[in-house]
């Protein structure tokens, strides 16, 4: 009663009575709203950690198939590259223009040349998908040509001296064809590891530019 004199009538009471639980409530949905957004951000949080650390398994994953890959196709292509030589090896020996005592008649030289031909065909056709595509049009062409030449030169090889024009335009072929696809399975295997096509041996050569 002597609150409400004093203040004109006012029934303050009244008034703080109702007043306390709104500010009651609002700050009770303030931290209610706060806890919520507390553990939306901590499961979003959760997630994004999660889903980062599955991000980075699949990545190790896809780096360490991808280095073994590429240790796979470095292997392949040095072991082709070695049965190339082989057979460029045979291939020469028997086509040699003489022959000495002791060495290996031309028939053993013929079946040499023919099986060093076939392992490297063969090992090639069942990885050529190791190669580039520049790769394996070129080898591909190239052992085509070199079976060709190589039935051309045993057509005309009469005896083992016998080297006629056609067989020397034969040897011509037939080591452009070698030279050729060991310089682009060369460059094959330097891309491995350089990124690039090795400029020793590519057959473009740089002209210095004039001023």
């Amino acid at each position: 009663m002597m609150l409400q004199q004093s203040t004109g009538g006012v029934d303050w009471t009244a008034i703080i009575q109702q007043i306390i639980p709104q500010i009651v409530t609002g700050i009770l949905l303030g931290l209610g709203l706060w806890f919520v957004k507390s553990l939306i951000g901590q499961s979003l949080s959760k997630e994004i950690e999660r889903y980062k650390s599955e991000l980075q398994l699949e990545t190790f994953e896809h780096q360490t198939r991808f280095a073994e890959l590429h240790a796979r196709r470095a292997e392949i292509i040095s072991k082709a590259f070695g049965l190339l030589c082989e057979a460029h090896r045979a291939v020469s020996d028997w086509m040699k223009w003489a022959e000495w005592s002791g060495e290996p008649s031309f028939e053993e030289k013929t079946d040499s040349a023919t099986q060093a031909y076939k392992e490297f065909s063969e090992f090639y056709r069942n990885n050529s998908l190791f190669f580039g595509i520049e790769a394996r049009g070129l080898v591909e062409k190239g052992l085509k040509d070199l079976l060709c030449n190589m039935h051309q030169f045993n057509r005309h090889k009469k005896h083992p001296t016998d080297v006629g024009d056609t067989q020397l335009q034969v040897l011509d072929n037939i080591s452009r064809i070698f030279e050729a696809m060991s310089q682009q399975i060369t460059r094959e295997f330097d891309d491995i590891y350089y990124g690039k096509q090795s400029e020793s041996t590519s057959s473009e050569v740089r002209k210095p530019a004039h001023p």
